[in-house]
């Protein structure tokens, strides 16, 4: 069974911080592919903003919706879920983000995701189960534990909640090899109070940019990303 998409995107759009928050996930991607400069990219879903917005190269994404397909610059669109495309080129670089947390068949997924990299390097960006915030909600009884959903993942149609081991675990176990990792943005509050905050005049864009910086606090991130590339038989 696949996601409802229109309802996807009806939720995407109401949640007003998540504009926030894809600019500082969107900024994390663009540095790693300053990093590694590759010329042949695949975006697994281009959410609202794809990556060809900002980044110059060969582009292909793959995006199922309709509405976000459309807002896609200096690419090749394909208008379906990656799972069912088949794939001639090879790639150097493979974007997935804010996207696996939400897959309902992760088995089959991966399993697409390690035929098509081959010797691409692969960015993966998921929520982080032990965001600073959600800490804070189990302290203050909002949630029994880290790894309860919350209104955002039910809204979001997320499957999944990783921290980064259970990210890390489920990728080996698959045969991919971490080859970085880390965390970015730490969000004191949910994303609710975080907007009222912005709308008060009680934080504004300086602090979100010390947020995104507050390298100290990685662990406790709101989001977590590794670099993951297929395992050689050799290694």
């Amino acid at each position: 069974m696949m996601r409802d998409i229109d309802k996807y995107k009806e939720g995407f759009l109401k949640l007003d911080f998540e504009r926030i928050q894809e600019k500082y996930r969107k900024k994390k991607v663009i540095e790693i592919l300053n990093k590694y400069k590759p010329k042949k990219i695949l975006e697994i879903g281009c959410g609202v903003d794809s990556i060809g917005n900002y980044y110059n190269c060969d582009l292909i994404v793959v995006e199922p919706c309709v509405d976000f397909a459309k807002k896609v610059k200096n690419a090749k669109v394909i208008k379906d879920f990656f799972e069912n495309v088949e794939f001639n080129e090879e790639f150097d670089f493979i974007v997935v983000s804010a996207l696996l947390h939400e897959i309902e068949d992760v088995d089959r997924f991966l399993k697409k995701l390690k035929k098509v990299a081959k010797k691409a390097i692969i960015h993966i960006n998921v929520p982080n189960a032990k965001s600073f915030h959600k800490l804070l909600g189990v302290k203050i009884g909002k949630l029994n534990s880290i790894y309860d959903k919350t209104e955002t993942h039910s809204i979001l149609q997320q499957n999944m909640v990783f921290d980064m081991d259970r990210l890390v675990s489920l990728l080996q176990n698959y045969g991919f090899e971490i080859i970085e990792k880390g965390g970015y943005f730490v969000k004191p509050f949910s994303h609710n109070q975080m907007q009222k905050m912005l709308e008060c005049g009680i934080i504004d864009k300086r602090v979100l940019d010390g947020l995104y910086e507050l390298k100290e606090l990685e662990e406790f991130s709101s989001e977590i990303f590794v670099n993951v590339k297929v395992k050689s038989e050799n290694s």
